[in-house]
Formats: C-alpha cells, sequence, structure tokens
C-alpha cells in the first residue's frame, strides 16, 4: 500500500511540478511586461531553432494556458504513473522529435504552447494499449478516446490562429514512441493480461517436452500456474502408460 502511494505521489508532484513551471514562467512574463513568443518554434530559421527546447513552456496568454493546465497534469500523471520505468524516455522523447518536426516542416511563423506535448501524450497512451493488446491497457485507450476525441479535429488546419502543425507532429511523435517501446516492461499491476479467444491462442514458449517426442504447442491459459498444473498432469499420464 505504501509502495503504491508513493507512485501516486510521485506521478503527481512530477506533473505538477511541470506544471507550475509554466504557470512561473507565464507570471514573469506578465509582471515583467514583456512578450516571450519569440522563444516560440520558428520554421527552418536558425534562432527559431531553440523553441525546441522552449515553445512548450510559452503560451499566448493565461486563457491559452490554463486552458492546457488540466490536461498536461492529467496526462503527464497517468504516463509517469502507468509507464513508470519508460515514462521520461517517452516524454523527452515526444518533446523534443516534435519540436524538431515542427521546425522543419511547419509553416514560418512563431509556434508556442503545450498542446504538442498533449497530442503527443494522449497519441502514447492510447496506442501504447493498442500495440500491447493488453485488456487493462486499452480500458485507458477507450479513456482517451472518451476525454480527448475530440482532440482528432485539431491536427488539421482549421483555424489560422491555431498551430495545427504541433498537435499533429506531436501525434505523430506519440504513435512512434508507443511502437518503439511497445516491448518494454510496465508497471506490475499493468503487466500483459492475454485473454485466450479462442483455440487459434498459442503460448509457443510455454510447452511440455518428452524425451522421445517433440516439444508441443499448448493452449495459452491466463495463469502460468494452470500451464504448470497440466504438465504436471500430461506427465504423470505418460508415466502411468
Amino acid at each position: 500500500m505504501n509502495e503504491e502511494l508513493h507512485k501516486i505521489s510521485r506521478s503527481l508532484f512530477f506533473s505538477s511540478a511541470f506544471l507550475l513551471l509554466m504557470w512561473q514562467i507565464k507570471l514573469i512574463e506578465s509582471l515583467l511586461n514583456m512578450d516571450f513568443a519569440t522563444f516560440g518554434i520558428l520554421p527552418r530559421e536558425l534562432v527559431g531553432f531553440k523553441g525546441v527546447l522552449t515553445a512548450p513552456l510559452i503560451h499566448a496568454d493565461f486563457n491559452h494556458l490554463a486552458s492546457n493546465s488540466f490536461s498536461m497534469c492529467f496526462l503527464l500523471a497517468c504516463l509517469i504513473y502507468i509507464y513508470d520505468k519508460i515514462a521520461l524516455r517517452a516524454f523527452i522523447g515526444i518533446y523534443l522529435v516534435s519540436g524538431v518536426l515542427v521546425w522543419m516542416v511547419a509553416r514560418p511563423v512563431y509556434h508556442i504552447g503545450s498542446s504538442g506535448l498533449i497530442y503527443g501524450i494522449v497519441s502514447f497512451l492510447f496506442f501504447s494499449g493498442v500495440f500491447r493488446l493488453d485488456m487493462r491497457l486499452l480500458s485507458l485507450s477507450l479513456l482517451m478516446v472518451f476525454m480527448y476525441g475530440g482532440l482528432m479535429w485539431g491536427v488539421f488546419p482549421t483555424s489560422a490562429g491555431i498551430s495545427w502543425e504541433t498537435h499533429l507532429m506531436g501525434s505523430i511523435t506519440g504513435i512512434f514512441y508507443a511502437f518503439y517501446y511497445r516491448a518494454e516492461e510496465v508497471l506490475p499491476q499493468f503487466q500483459p493480461n492475454y485473454l485466450p479467444q479462442s483455440s487459434i491462442d498459442f503460448a509457443y514458449n510455454k510447452y511440455a517436452v518428452d524425451e522421445n517426442k517433440e516439444a508441443q504447442i499448448i493452449p495459452l491459459y491466463t495463469s502460468d500456474v494452470n500451464i504448470k498444473e497440466d504438465n504436471e498432469q500430461e506427465g504423470e499420464e505418460r508415466k502411468a502408460a
């Protein structure tokens, strides 16, 4: 129980810290009466490449920041809690690669805001469940669809004032990292738990060996205990024969 609370508190701490950083930057910008938009990504301009690091932390106004705050905090907490061992790598990858892609292909205007990160994490969480074929992670994927399904329209050029390129590049990067890390271990409570669908499901790495016979492929079970018991039963039947 204590370990579980520690994982929850850690995920909330880091997500809240990132959110606090964004608000601090916006407050400093407001207090100094400055415009930090020039710290955004300016595509194909060397001076604008610094925005790969700074653009997700910059927002046009407080409404822009407020609209991204809950989603950023919630999604980052989910990422850290569920994909504990790969969360940092996935986050950094989505953060940097999506920014570089925006710098390469987007319109030659300043692109700012954390929405690209939001799209990237949503895509990562959704497609990680799909690529892993895990029932519990798929339930999280469905939650992403329920909560953020409307985001899909943001990857299209519907408004000149919205950086749809950032949304699109974030989504593509999230999908890529979901596929790239699809075989990585996740938290024990979210370890793959494949349910047997029919006789076509087989455990090729679980087999019974007889000295005079070839290895036999046996049906996939939800528990190694069942497999072990069946193997022992088959061994006893062979001895009796």
